[in-house]
């Protein structure tokens, strides 16, 4: 385990690092009481209604499939985001497994495969 400044606590997940960013969120790496290194989804707090049912429709469908090769979601709700500065804040979170390997968009975007390899990936 490296040893990394904690930027905050949500609930009880320490909260390592900014691991990426999308138009909803921001996604932490975090790190659960049993040392377990979870992502953490800190949902934007301007989010559309639209935006909000989405949301809740991905989190419905994540949680109704399971797969080896698919991150689960572990969590989902709202708590506080208590940071090093001493700022609280009311968050709304996904918490999910953690992709070591990073996202397989970056991994097949970056170079061209072979038909048979591509066939492999996106069957």
């Amino acid at each position: 385990m490296e040893s990394t400044q904690a930027q905050g606590q949500i609930g009880d997940i320490t909260i390592i690092k900014t691991i990426g960013h999308g138009a909803t969120c921001k996604v932490k790496q975090g790190r659960l009481p049993d040392g377990t290194d979870v992502a953490v989804k800190i949902m934007k707090d301007d989010m559309s209604n639209e935006d909000s049912t989405l949301l809740k429709t991905e989190v419905e469908a994540m949680k109704s499939i399971s797969h080896l090769n698919i991150v689960n979601v572990l969590r989902f709700g709202d708590d506080k985001y208590v940071k090093t500065s001493g700022k609280v804040k009311q968050v709304s979170i996904i918490v999910l497994e953690i992709a070591q390997g990073g996202e397989f968009f970056d991994y097949v975007a970056i170079q061209a495969y072979p038909e048979a390899a591509a066939c492999y990936y996106f069957k």
